[in-house]
């Protein structure tokens, strides 16, 4: 495999849409999106109860890994909502933020048209479409993204404008943004395909889960988040399932599943996402779980976080998975870009 991973053709022969494109720019899309997020005009509402963040997919992930990395200083929910309904309890108190990368994604729209009648403050983050089009028509401000992008691709771009908006709505001090975007450069070198697989972690990484059922683990708040993420980068780029669970939740019901396992233990492989300021026992768990899947036959990879914050921690991950996920596909011979099933589906739903 890795001969076929440091082959230069490899990336243009199978990425033909040119996802890496998207990877390699990823730094400099954190420093738009920050910009983007300080430049927001944006109302001065006050008594604020709480924040909901609507959204689907590429664009909600960036509401669960804000919810996250917030969960440990702000004194407010954040709650992130996948419908097409509201729970009854949000309010006009609420701040609600719509977040659609098209504009046109259904379960988004209709959350919103329920959060104006309640009369929650709404702020829209999109590139337009017809969510755009009702941010003019009802007056909400409109955080304006840049399109051109596929909404996993945008992640930055679904972040930092939220966490900005939090930042300057509720007077958050030192949100540890300004030097994410030069610890991803130094990432993303030792990832690029021009790294040879000997000291490149994300084409070693891809080579040991090409194939295998991934199993992704981490801990609750600011990385819980990553590991969704991951599986929708696996998911979305190379076309193949995973599945996430969190420490110390899995060890209340998953563990007894690995006495029988539904013989796909010989299928599996462990991730562990760490990172140095989880709980204690969190990591005591993390050991002593390895250590007996590792006595199953079943390999774990414990991949350690980097860098000299939180959030450039949480990011090192995030940017890590995606360049796991792109090397699989190309392991895989997929195409990266295209999501035809999602696709389809929009279309058989357009019919109804």
């Amino acid at each position: 495999m890795t001969d076929v991973l440091d082959n230069p053709s490899l990336p243009e022969e199978v990425d033909r849409s040119g996802m890496v494109n998207h990877l390699l720019s990823f730094p400099d899309q954190v420093e738009e999106a920050i910009e983007i997020g300080r430049a927001a005009q944006l109302p001065s509402w006050k008594g604020l109860q709480g924040v909901a963040v609507l959204g689907m997919g590429g664009s909600a992930i960036g509401g669960d890994l804000v919810r996250g990395y917030l969960s440990q200083s702000f004194e407010l929910p954040i709650e992130v909502v996948r419908d097409y309904t509201l729970p009854k309890w949000l309010s006009e108190r609420w701040l609600v933020i719509s977040s659609s990368y098209s504009g046109n994604t259904e379960e988004t729209l209709s959350g919103y048209r329920e959060a104006l009648l309640r009369g929650s403050k709404i702020v829209v983050i999109t590139t337009g479409g017809r969510l755009g089009e009702l941010a003019i028509r009802d007056g909400c401000p409109w955080i304006k993204i840049p399109s051109g992008f596929p909404p996993r691709a945008a992640l930055a771009y679904s972040f930092f404008p939220i966490l900005l908006t939090l930042g300057r709505l509720f007077s958050l001090r030192d949100l540890g943004i300004d030097g994410v975007a030069d610890h991803l450069r130094g990432l993303r070198d030792k990832y690029r395909p021009e790294s040879p697989t000997q000291g490149n972690p994300a084409k070693k990484v891809a080579e040991k889960i090409a194939a295998k059922l991934p199993l992704i683990y981490s801990a609750p708040g600011p990385f819980e988040a990553v590991g969704i993420r991951w599986r929708g980068q696996l998911a979305e780029n190379a076309k193949t399932f995973s599945f996430t669970n969190l420490f110390p939740e899995m060890n209340h019901n998953e563990t007894v599943g690995w006495e029988v396992g539904g013989g796909v233990k010989e299928k599996v492989i462990s991730i562990f996402l760490r990172d140095r300021d989880y709980h204690p026992r969190i990591i005591s768990r993390m050991e002593l779980i390895g250590g007996m899947m590792e006595k199953e036959g079943v390999e774990v990879l414990r991949l350690e976080s980097s860098g000299k914050n939180l959030l450039e921690r949480v990011f090192s991950l995030i940017h890590l998975g995606d360049w796991v996920s792109w090397w699989v596909a190309l392991l895989e011979g997929v195409d990266p870009t295209p999501v035809e099933r999602i696709d389809w589906l929009k279309g058989e739903l357009a019919k109804l």
